[in-house]
């Protein structure tokens, strides 16, 4: 299968969107006035009144609530508001009679809200945020208990990274509506957030209407719907009408639904997402345990793990429903159950199903129709090069219905091996395995051929891997999930100063660690630190550490570092460390993956003047 492509490659971000999300707060930086609350201005709002284009409103710890504290309206103004300490110590409690922030007079991205907790929002069409025809950034905070949405965006493409929701409510999209109301699509940005909880009648998480939003690099886990439009459909998200998500790069774990689609459900015949790199793992539906595809819906569902998903019906993993036609690429199906048939995928009333470069292993079907597949009510499933355990026989096909079992198919053990990253690489004596898996090199197209191109991602399985070596796939595509090629991330640092504090001159301990995160490969560390002091500008930087560092293992080093009595350094005085992965080309043992990567990390040693 050749590579699908839709509108202008933007952006070439390999798999690392899958980094989980770490709410680490670090406040973005402005060139403008710090406006301080309450120093300077009595409440949250009195600060925004008083703030410019690119001002910052720094709001104390504490909790927030009441009149001048919520309801908080930017009124067009591009400025950052944003908790002094991040969300543990900064609550703004709405009391369920209102929301936190309205944004409806054309804000761009460069209006900012972050480092909330925002709890019991109750106003109608998004509790905690409204955004109307506006674009704002919603980075870095915690959502808890609030109704009717905790983001409502309507005509909007807010950037939302970051944040975590937890326990939200709704009607429709528990934690964030998506709706592009005036008949434009518009492409929210909903990125590295993590979703827990959040229950609604559709879209227990996100719900989706008109809109074009980037779901990438998210965490949903117990999201439930119940109750509602479809019959409760979409325990995580929900693609309604008119709607072109992009779902790239998420983890959806025991989400439900009572009817349609665990994790998520995607209807109406102008829909036409990808739902790629994501892991469904434990999702449960009575049609369609992670994904239901419905009523002409044509999602395209490439290089997805399918884990131990259930449907009470059909379609463990996928269903394909009333006229819907998916297309399934280089996915892995493994453990994953439909009590009445179809265990991993299943096809049902009018609905079309077309397989390529799968793996489906291990499925089950008690009520014995098709442990693999199912399909039934006038269906067609079209299958080739690809891994099914049981081989045609596998498969239920009702009268009326087709299975067209094309080129190249197997009935085999697919050889998974475990590796740094998950349970389902291929075995590959090239990777130290003693034999090769029968889906090496067993797709239908080369790996450079198949994979995805939006928007915003552009990735090849050539830049993927099924070798526990993470070395990349080349030639014949390999059957089924391709895991990221080299380590999320290799090097993490940390930096401490012990006391943070005294009278100059003292004398304070610096503590340097860098760990290496790759747990396969030796990799070189290297450390600098550079000091600002209070007085403003810049010491030069010098060597904090540098080393080889074994897997998993840590560079350590400490010295006690003088802050000598002088003006400059009376007040706040910064030290940070720079790390850095710097293995050379080759290393001492093959293979080698260069990263690059860096991290940081920051200690603040205060000088009181003698």
């Amino acid at each position: 299968m050749n590579i699908e492509k839709r509108g202008t490659i933007m952006n070439n971000a390999l798999i690392r969107i899958i980094l989980a999300m770490m709410l680490v707060f670090v406040p973005v930086s402005s060139i403008g006035a710090e406006i301080h609350v309450p120093l300077d201005q009595p409440t949250i709002q009195a600060g925004i009144n008083a703030a410019v284009d690119g001002d910052t409103v720094v709001v104390a710890d504490g909790t927030w609530s009441g009149a001048g504290n919520v309801e908080l309206d930017f009124g067009g103004r591009n400025i950052t508001v944003r908790s002094a300490n991040g969300p543990a110590g900064c609550t703004i409690d709405c009391a369920a009679m209102g929301r936190a922030f309205t944004f409806h007079s054309g804000e761009s991205r460069e209006a900012l809200v972050q480092g909330f907790t925002i709890i019991n929002g109750g106003a109608a069409g998004g509790g905690a945020i409204d955004i109307d025809v506006a674009d704002p950034s919603i980075i870095g905070n915690v959502f808890e208990d609030n109704l009717d949405s905790a983001i409502d965006t309507l005509d909007g493409g807010p950037l939302i990274h970051g944040n975590v929701f937890n326990d939200n409510a709704a009607p429709y999209g528990g934690s964030i509506m998506c709706d592009g109301g005036h008949g434009f699509w518009f492409y929210a940005d909903i990125r590295n957030n993590e979703f827990n909880g959040s229950t609604a009648l559709a879209g227990g998480a996100i719900y989706v209407v008109q809109s074009h939003p980037l779901i990438i690099g998210n965490t949903f886990t117990g999201n439930h719907v119940s109750g509602g439009i479809y019959s409760s459909s979409g325990g995580a998200v929900f693609v309604g009408s008119d709607s072109v998500p992009e779902i790239i790069g998420n983890s959806f774990i025991g989400n439900t639904a009572e009817t349609y689609g665990g994790a998520v459900f995607v209807v109406n015949r102008s829909n036409d997402p990808y739902i790629a790199s994501n892991v469904f793992e434990d999702n449960s539906a009575e049609q369609g345990g992670a994904v239901a595809a419905y009523h002409y819906a044509l999602p395209r569902i490439v290089n997805n793990l399918f884990l131990a998903n259930q449907a009470a019906d059909i379609g463990g993993a996928v269903a394909s429903i009333f006229h819907a036609e998916p297309t399934l690429v280089n996915n892995t199906m493994v453990g994953n159950s439909a009590v009445t048939g179809g265990g991993a995928v299943s096809a049902e009333r009018q609905a079309e199903i077309t397989l390529e470069n799968c793996i489906l292993y291990g499925n089950l079907a008690p009520a014995g129709g098709g442990p693999q597949m199912g399909v039934r009510n006038d269906s067609t499933i079209t299958i080739g090069y690809s891994l099914v355990e049981g081989g045609a026989p596998g498969v239920f096909v009702s009268p009326n219905s087709t299975l067209a079992w094309g080129t190249a198919m197997i009935n085999a053990d697919p050889q998974f091996v475990s590796g740094a990253q998950g349970d389902h690489y291929l075995s590959q004596v090239a990777a130290g395995q003693g034999s090769d898996s029968p889906g090496l090199d067993a797709g239908g197209d080369t790996a450079t051929a198949v994979g995805y191109v939006s928007e915003e991602v552009t990735v090849t399985l050539d830049q993927l891997t099924t070798r526990t070596d993470r070395v990349s796939d080349g030639g014949v595509v390999d059957l089924g999930y391709h895991y990221p090629a080299v380590a999320v991330q290799t090097v993490t640092a940390d930096l401490q100063c012990s006391p943070p504090m005294g009278v100059l001159p003292f004398t304070t301990n610096i503590a340097v660690t860098m760990t290496n995160e790759d747990d396969m490969i030796t990799r070189r560390m290297a450390g600098e630190i550079d000091l600002q002091p209070a007085a403003g500008g810049f010491i030069n930087r010098w060597k904090a550490g540098f080393g080889n560092v074994g897997p998993g293992g840590q560079l350590a080093v400490s010295w006690n570092q003088n802050i000598p009595n002088l003006a400059t350094l009376v007040g706040d005085n910064v030290f940070t460390l720079q790390a850095e992965d710097v293995t050379p080309a080759p290393y001492n043992q093959p293979p080698y993956f260069p990263s690059g990567d860096t991290d940081s990390s920051n200690c603040t040693v205060g000088g009181i003047a003698p």
